[in-house]
């Protein structure tokens, strides 16, 4: 497992999961195991152009409208989408790449754009989206693929 937040400015996860890429694929793009994991969508479909949204909630109760948008979508490989906020300033990439390895996968988060955010409050500097990676891609999504194997 790699973490690293490389400044103020990305955030990086790696880490290999025990499934196929075309299972991790599922769970990073289908709504219904993106709640077990992940968020409450509404909808999604990995297809360029397609808008989705989210509620999270921040360190002090505060609920926050993520607003996204998918830029790039190769199935098993790679998922690519804006990040921004309902009523705050800034714009940041996510980008989910996938390598086989074996029978495992091998998945790289990658959060870009964070100084964008940093006016905004704690809630929005690297070192919060660093944490909540952490505990969505280095313990989250693993736990559901393995509760769910």
């Amino acid at each position: 497992m790699e973490s690293t937040q490389l400044n103020t400015t990305t955030v990086r996860k790696e880490v290999v999961l025990d499934a196929s890429s075309d299972r991790v694929w599922r769970a990073l793009t289908d709504k219904d195991q993106m709640k077990e994991w992940y968020f409450t969508l509404t909808d999604f479909k990995p297809e360029v152009g397609f808008e989705f949204s989210f509620s999270g909630t921040g360190s002090k109760g505060d609920e926050y409208v993520h607003l996204c948008r998918v830029t790039q979508a190769i199935p098993g490989k790679l998922l690519q989408y804006t990040w921004t906020y309902k009523t705050y300033a800034g714009t940041s990439l996510v980008t989910f790449e996938l390598t086989p390895e074996g029978n495992k996968t091998r998945l790289r988060l990658t959060h870009e754009g964070l100084e964008s955010f940093a006016q905004n409050g704690p809630d929005f500097l690297a070192s919060s989206f660093n944490q909540g990676w952490s505990a969505l891609i280095e313990e989250g999504i693993g736990t559901y693929l393995k509760r769910t194997a």
